[in-house]
């Protein structure tokens, strides 16, 4: 299946990182574990901040969910990105869902590959969700304290909005 560049773009962004993750910071033997069975234990905060200062972009996927987005992450791979965000739609109820079945599929078929994080998280509710579906690194908009609580608790990396 071949994609519509304007619409994978219209539904797509791209962060670029720079200078906001030490590359030092993590031992180089520590990897993301996987069995089969399709449970994902999250790889350390420092892991990340590694990944994340070393490929420096974080694609970001919005509205796009199951086979879609895998074949997105397929090419955003070839393509040479590493990162992707499947954020939460906030205004439709079905994307709690969504996003925790798009990150379980996500990390079932490339997550040797890549890293996959969740998006537009505003809720500790949603930090849940995202654990339980395998993502290893959070987004949110904002400073929101319980948010930031939970993501805390597991020790992951997340980007608040200032």
């Amino acid at each position: 299946m071949y994609f519509n560049i304007t619409d994978v773009f219209k539904n797509m962004f791209l962060y670029t990182i720079n200078g906001c993750a030490r590359s030092d910071a993590a031992p180089q033997n520590q990897a993301m574990q996987y069995d089969l069975k399709g449970s994902y234990a999250m790889i350390h905060k420092e892991r990340v901040i590694q990944e994340i200062s070393k490929h420096k972009i974080i694609a970001i996927a919005r509205g796009i969910y199951g086979k879609k987005c895998i074949q997105l992450a397929q090419a955003l791979y070839e393509g040479g990105i590493k990162l992707l965000e499947i954020t939460f739609d906030q205004s439709d109820s079905q994307s709690l869902q969504e996003t925790a079945d798009t990150l379980q599929s996500l990390n079932h078929t490339l997550g040797d590959q890549m890293l996959f994080g969740a998006g537009t998280v505003i809720s500790a509710q949603e930090v849940d969700i995202a654990a339980k579906a395998g993502a290893q690194f959070i987004i949110s908009p904002n400073t929101d304290e319980a948010v930031m609580a939970e993501t805390l608790k597991r020790d992951w990396f997340q980007f608040p909005a200032p």
